[in-house]
């Protein structure tokens, strides 16, 4: 029975110290937002209506995700990595076509490191309408990236898919919210 104690105690401090070196290894790839997170305007559509694609669409409301994402108490989603996606669905363009989209980015992509994201529709190999890419930074703070659509404007409802694109396979931003323009 001692030995059963024992072996279950030094299980918990190896899981403990292995979170911990997990933790520090994370923080030392990048600082994170360390400045207030802008607020937005943006609100959660009820569980059967479309999301406005001008109304903007806050990160963490995403309803699908891969790459495991996590979700940041002050409302940003990250560290994004290559491969990571998410998805809104039932996103409503209107009649007035789309022809841009901007996110809001905290980045630090290194010098040489090619990073974007794909914006597409109807599913996470559909028509790619925009590509924001992701600049070197050498200040650490929130921006504002916009950018024209690609392959035509955009009408009706639509499910939208983002994925995080890099030659590396390294953390490289986090992502507050993304917004259609007319």
């Amino acid at each position: 029975m001692l030995i059963v104690l024992v072996i279950a105690g030094l299980i918990a401090l190896l899981a403990s110290l292995s979170l911990a070196s997990l933790s520090v290894a994370t923080n030392e790839n990048h600082s994170g937002p360390t400045s207030t997170v802008p607020t937005s305007s943006f609100t959660f559509p009820p569980s059967a209506s479309a999301w406005s694609a001008y109304g903007g669409l806050d990160a963490e409301s995403f309803d699908w995700q891969s790459g495991g994402i996590a979700v940041n108490q002050d409302g940003y989603i990250g560290p994004l990595s290559r491969g990571d996606s998410i998805r809104f669905t039932n996103v409503d363009f209107g009649s007035v076509p789309a022809t841009e989209v901007s996110a809001q980015l905290w980045t630090w992509v290194g010098d040489g490191v090619n990073a974007k994201i794909d914006v597409r529709l109807d599913g996470p190999e559909g028509k790619l309408i925009g590509k924001i890419n992701v600049s070197p930074e050498k200040r650490r703070e929130w921006k504002n990236v916009p950018v024209k659509l690609v392959n035509g404007p955009v009408t009706g409802k639509h499910t939208v898919y983002l994925t995080f694109v890099a030659d590396k396979p390294e953390d490289f931003m986090y992502l507050n919210w993304i917004q259609f323009h007319r």
